[in-house]
């Protein structure tokens, strides 16, 4: 399985496979989140099938689908997570990238954000003005 660091705590991924779910407790992941939708699953990856497999290993699953043009606060604070090593995986990463950026809004500078971003290999400097706005608008 590849998995992009974003900080040391938050990983993303595309898809995973039954076969590699042993892999994520044997590389200490804690929490897993599944930001892709059931609808785009083949019936061997749908998250009911995943969370299974990944709480048999005595881990956490979280289902936080984003769909287009579904995001919303609720999602992105979904996104949220303080286990101690975190894979948050959708299709390609691409989602999960995102929703992990939009949810550091106001707890990282920007900067460090998109730094991250493009180190995991999801440049996305047109995210900037957005991350910006929920760091302004966020609650305290």
């Amino acid at each position: 399985m590849n998995y992009h660091k974003l900080t040391s705590s938050f990983f993303i991924s595309s898809q995973i496979k039954i076969s590699e779910v042993d892999s994520l407790k044997e590389n200490g992941f804690t929490d897993v989140i599944c930001n892709r939708p059931a609808h785009e699953c083949n019936a061997d990856e749908r998250p009911e099938v995943i969370r299974e497999a990944v709480q048999n290993l005595g881990l956490n699953f979280f289902d936080n689908p984003l769909s287009n043009g579904q995001l919303s606060l609720d999602t992105i604070s979904n996104q949220r997570n303080d286990g101690i090593k975190t894979l948050a995986y959708c299709t390609s990463g691409t989602r999960s990238a995102i929703l992990w950026a939009f949810s550091m809004a106001g707890e990282l500078p920007t900067p460090k954000i998109l730094e991250c971003l493009v180190e995991a290999g999801f440049p996305m400097p047109h995210l900037s003005d957005q991350i910006n706005s929920l760091a302004e608008n966020k609650p305290q």
